[in-house]
């Protein structure tokens, strides 16, 4: 709740009103909390609302451990990210799409029999053809 400063000993007649205006509010607030004090089942103390899950003796954390990390990039590795093409989210998914199409005909070829006979079929139309 923001708070407003106003000097009490002044001499000017705005800032009479604003102390007015600030005492006003005071007794407004404090007005309130005494009304709050009876409903609600209001208690002026501390209260926790959620019980915090106990860690056992095996996750608990053991303490921070310090690390080195390197790593060494030029002007010409930066340079050829910059120049790599970036992908779309609509490229990304046509790529998936044929993956999978790919993915699935491979598994239907394994089979025999998932392919027609196209010569055995022909030649049995040409025999229908010359009968």
């Amino acid at each position: 709740m923001p708070s407003q400063v106003v000097a009490a000993q002044t001499t000017g007649d705005s800032n009479n009103e604003e102390v007015t205006i600030v005492d006003a509010a005071i007794k407004r607030y404090e007005a309130f909390l005494e009304n709050k004090k009876g409903s609600d089942n209001y208690t002026e103390r501390g209260s926790q609302t959620m019980n915090l899950t106990q860690k056992t003796r095996e996750v608990a954390n053991k303490g921070f451990t310090l690390e080195h990390k390197e790593i060494q990039a030029s002007w010409w590795d930066i340079y050829d990210s910059q120049q790599q093409k970036q992908v779309t989210d609509e490229e990304r998914m046509r790529s998936e799409y044929y993956a999978m199409i790919d993915e699935i005909m491979v598994e239907r070829l394994k089979h025999p029999g998932c392919m027609i006979d196209a010569e055995a079929l022909a030649s049995q139309d040409s025999q229908k053809a010359f009968d």
